[in-house]
């Protein structure tokens, strides 16, 4: 970027002639050379927190630290992706989407009670609506709705509740694909990219706005107030995008390596091509769709919950024996599995009974044998405190959760007396008690 302001390597300089101004070949290919290392740098870096926190970075003045280079990558990443280079725009909004997760958590040193990314607002809400442009290519609307759900998940345009609901409304554009009627001009692979986009963008706003992304709420119902931004129909496809999307996430990931052999019925992915690609095993054995179903919880009726509360408690299961084989690439490892996987099955019978509804006998027994098999082996995978006290939580909320007269059921009487009796053995201190003082735990 030039330190006099130019037009930078993006292009959009006033005074840019057109001959300097048409990309030739090796020219379109040493920006795109520079975008990639400037994507992949946050990696080379390392957890140093001087990079990312400005009071850190200023006391240190010896160092070259990204956070204080902050305003020049916002302007990279601007001018890339409002350039006039197609083929670019997509990695200025992904550059965009980096530095909104990687600082957007930060607060501003000179401004109490405010977030180091609120300064760059104007820029990422004009980069954002380029990407939903008509004009715009297909991969720079999904990296666009990438974008959207990282603003709201970080809170950048908290202040505004006018502005997200313009966020919201953009990113409710490509639901349009999910009509048979929708004219499409482009192929199988690049719809369901953009459909997967849609889906799992808008799981992240329900997610967050129901209380499951932790977030903050600071003007006062405005979390609920932006949900209802979402008209009752594209509630309902979100809702049955979230259990077809992460049904065939499961698939694929019972499959495994053994994809490009075998084939199964898809419910979400056209493509098969895509169901048998590498990167769509990679995110399929990630575990990240567990989101999907806390999302589906969240936003499901009776009658679709239903329909797919054995699905929940297959894909929890499911999760739960990955983190038990230690075969997931999640954030956190075998423990974010773990609280993910619990915090679904205590959803579903907080939904169940939110809705009014019951859940069924056999899927009651399997949650019951699922607990069950987390203490054994000691307890193994719920080694720290936060994992024990989200077990504990859960099986307070199934236990709770079902009626009294399924204890009449010999299978479910049994599954909850063993419970019980390993949860005393396993958490509670026989000579003081669940929550004496210094014990395991205190609840």
């Amino acid at each position: 970027d030039d330190e006099d302001g130019g037009g930078g390597f993006g292009g959009g300089g006033e005074a840019e002639e057109p001959a300097e101004a048409e990309a030739t070949g090796s020219c379109l290919e040493t920006r795109e050379f520079v975008m990639e290392c400037l994507c992949s740098v946050f990696r080379w870096v390392g957890d140093d927190g001087r990079h990312w926190d400005v009071s850190k970075a200023q006391g240190s003045p010896d160092g070259d630290w990204m956070v204080l280079k902050l305003q020049n990558l916002v302007n990279s990443g601007y001018k890339i992706c409002t350039g006039n280079l197609p083929t670019l725009q997509p990695k200025g909004i992904h550059l965009l989407n980096i530095l909104v997760e990687k600082f957007g958590d930060q607060p501003d040193p000179d401004y109490e009670g405010h977030q180091l990314m609120e300064q760059y607002q104007a820029q990422l809400l004009s980069a954002l609506r380029s990407a939903f442009e008509k004009s715009a290519l297909p991969t720079m609307t999904t990296v666009g709705l990438e974008l959207a759900a990282s603003l709201i998940e970080k809170n950048i345009l908290s202040s505004d509740i006018g502005t997200l609901k313009r966020v919201v409304a953009l990113m409710c554009k490509c639901l349009d694909y999910f009509d048979p009627q929708h004219e499409v001009h482009y192929s199988d692979s690049v719809v369901d990219r953009l459909k997967i986009g849609a889906i799992e963008s808008l799981s992240k706003l329900i997610c967050h706005c129901g209380g499951g992304g932790g977030g903050k709420d600071p003007s006062g119902g405005g979390n609920e107030d932006l949900l209802g931004s979402l008209s009752p129909q594209n509630r309902a496809v979100v809702s049955r995008g979230c259990v077809d999307l992460s049904s065939d996430y499961l698939a694929r990931a019972f499959i495994g390596e053994d994809g490009p052999r075998f084939s199964y019925q898809s419910k979400f992915i056209k493509s098969s091509r895509m169901r048998k690609s590498r990167n769509f095993l990679r995110d399929a054995t990630g575990l990240g769709w567990l989101r999907l179903i806390e999302a589906f919880l969240l936003s499901s009726d009776g009658e679709s919950l239903k329909d797919s509360e054995a699905f929940v408690c297959t894909a929890a299961e499911f999760a739960l024996t990955q983190a038990q084989r230690g075969g997931n690439g999640e954030p956190g490892g075998a423990s974010h599995v773990v609280r993910a996987s619990l915090g679904i099955l205590s959803e579903l019978f907080r939904t169940c009974k939110r809705l009014g509804g019951v859940i069924a006998p056999t899927n009651c027994s399997r949650v019951l044998r699922t607990l069950d098999s987390l203490l054994r082996d000691r307890g193994q995978l719920l080694g720290d405190e936060d994992t024990r006290k989200s077990f504990l939580d859960c099986a307070a909320t199934v236990v709770s959760g079902f009626p009294s007269d399924y204890l009449l059921v010999a299978e479910i009487r049994e599954k909850t007396c063993r419970l019980a009796c390993r949860c005393v053995a396993e958490f509670c201190d026989l000579g003081r008690g669940l929550s004496a003082e210094g014990g395991p735990l205190a609840t």
